[in-house]
């Protein structure tokens, strides 16, 4: 009896790993068929990804040109404005000089009509006396 008990238990034990490797395998094919869905789904969200991403990047690179472009008309504006400034003050200067000048004349020409006024008075003084005189 002994023998049959011994081999009643290793048919019980052969039975159930029997069922487990069975159930280990659907397991496995279950996996595998869930993973093989996961990789397509991962596929496809991958390329809406990229087709979404293009037209993203496309109008990034645009943008940037564009940056480009109005950084460098800045940089002309800003020479521009350099330059204008740069004459604005080439022409205060030369006011400057100007009135200077006018100045210069204003008080040349006050002192010619001061000595002419006192010579024109000197001398028609000196005409006035001489006229009594006579």
């Amino acid at each position: 009896m002994e023998s049959n008990s011994w081999l009643i238990i290793l048919s019980i034990c052969f039975f159930i790993m029997t069922l487990t490797f069975v159930a280990v395998i659907v397991f496995i094919l279950f996996a595998a068929i869930e993973l093989r869905k996961a990789s397509v789904a991962l596929r496809e969200f991958l390329k809406r990804t990229e087709d979404k991403m293009q037209p993203v990047l496309e109008q990034t690179e645009l943008t940037l040109a564009s940056l480009r472009k109005v950084s460098e008309d800045v940089k002309g504006v800003t020479g521009n404005v350099r330059y204008v400034s740069d004459s604005v003050s080439e022409f205060a200067v030369n006011i400057r000089a100007a009135n200077a000048l006018i100045g210069e004349l204003q008080q040349a020409l006050t002192s010619r009509a001061s000595g002419l006024r006192a010579g024109l008075s000197t001398a028609l003084a000196v005409f006035m006396g001489q006229s009594r005189g006579r």
